[in-house]
């Protein structure tokens, strides 16, 4: 099998049939000695070509791959796209209202939708927000800037005391953080409460306790969150296209997605020119390479001159029509070869697997959310 596949003319139908006599020998060795993919590729060439990887996906799940993926983005993009355009205008909507600055400095840049995020890292110790005030005096900001004077020197300082209790991400609206200068001796950080009898309440916490400094790390690793901007690239990208919309409302789903279920994009989407393919495989355990054409310069608008897959670093499926159908086979390679969904993007294979494929009906409770608005 393998000398045909070297051949100019191959015998499909005969290699066909080899595929399907060996099906059991090959799948004990993929599960069993889980070999690197390029020594699949190797031993069994036939199985990175489209209709062995759906042969395949078929044997191993009994479902049709591109028929029933290509089904349910034809159900489900549109319903997909309406709840991308509606978090992008909200999120736009909480970015300037959470960017907060004042003429004695810039404080950091906060962004709302990382409190979502954060949750489960303080949902051990939950107080109910009419419980807050009968726990501790929590020292309020005063609606106009105090002055302190020390030694001379008048500081203006925004807060009078520091609270160090807990308090749980889900009852704070906003932060601010005022690093220390002219203004004042000290970094101020100050919440915004929401809800409740004290909604739109400001509490000034200790930057020092353990809690302020774990949400301080958290949000400056996710500083900038990329959601807004990406998606609303996207969906730009998207309504300047002016002929096949359908096969672009697709694309534009399936690259949405991840974004949607706050996982990197990048990390499966990448774009390059025909001259440097190799150079946007390097460090791509999974992935989709869209490749441009290389005489101008990458725009919305440029014209794609082939879609390839990408496996370990290797390009191992290459000259695929389309996004949807490169995605498809990306999946279907994954189950083929008994790969493991990478765990930055779990997510959004796992809406592939529940959703799309109907293959499993246990999913986390982000998934399962997604699908509920899908089915409404």
């Amino acid at each position: 099998m393998v000398d045909e596949m070297k051949k100019r003319s191959k015998d499909l139908t005969l290699i066909r049939q080899k595929m399907d006599l060996t099906f059991s020998f090959r799948r004990k060795e993929i599960v069993d000695v889980q070999p690197m993919v390029l020594e699949i590729q190797e031993r069994w060439p036939a199985l990175f070509s489209e209709e062995q990887i759906c042969a395949e996906f078929n044997r191993v799940t009994t479902k049709e791959l591109l028929g029933t993926f290509r089904a349910a983005l034809e159900e489900y993009s549109p319903r997909l796209l309406k709840p991308y355009r509606a978090r992008k205008d909200a999120f736009g909507q909480q970015i300037h209202l959470t960017l907060q600055y004042t003429e004695r400095a810039q404080p950091w840049k906060v962004y709302r939708c990382l409190f979502v995020r954060i949750q489960g890292h303080f949902s051990r110790r939950v107080w109910p927000t009419d419980e807050l005030q009968s726990r501790s005096r929590s020292p309020i900001v005063s609606p106009a800037v105090l002055s302190i004077t020390t030694e001379g020197q008048e500081l203006r300082c925004r807060c009078i005391e520091r609270r160090a209790n807990f308090i749980p991400p889900k009852h704070i609206h906003d932060l601010e953080r005022i690093p220390a200068g002219a203004h004042c001796e000290r970094t101020e950080v100050i919440i915004t409460m929401k809800g409740g009898r004290h909604k739109n309440m400001e509490v000034c916490v200790d930057p020092d306790a353990k809690w302020v400094k774990a949400l301080m790390e958290f949000l400056a690793k996710k500083e900038g969150c990329p959601f807004g901007q990406q998606m609303e690239n996207l969906l730009d990208k998207l309504d300047e296209q002016t002929s096949d919309i359908a096969v672009h409302r697709k694309s534009t789903a399936l690259e949405g997605l991840p974004l949607f279920v706050c996982e990197d994009s990048g990390t499966l989407f990448k774009t390059c020119l025909e001259t440097d393919p190799d150079d946007e495989t390097r460090g791509v355990k999974i992935g989709i390479v869209t490749v441009l054409e290389d005489d101008v310069a990458p725009t919305s608008l440029s014209s794609i001159q082939n879609v390839a897959v990408v496996l370990e670093e290797k390009i191992v499926l290459t000259d695929l029509p389309d996004l949807p159908t490169a995605f498809a086979c990306l999946f279907g390679l994954l189950f083929a070869l008994n790969i493991d969904y990478p765990k930055e993007l779990k997510y959004t294979f796992e809406v592939l697997e529940t959703i799309f494929m109907e293959l499993s009906t246990n999913c986390t409770q982000r998934v399962r959310s997604l699908k509920a608005n899908l089915l409404l």
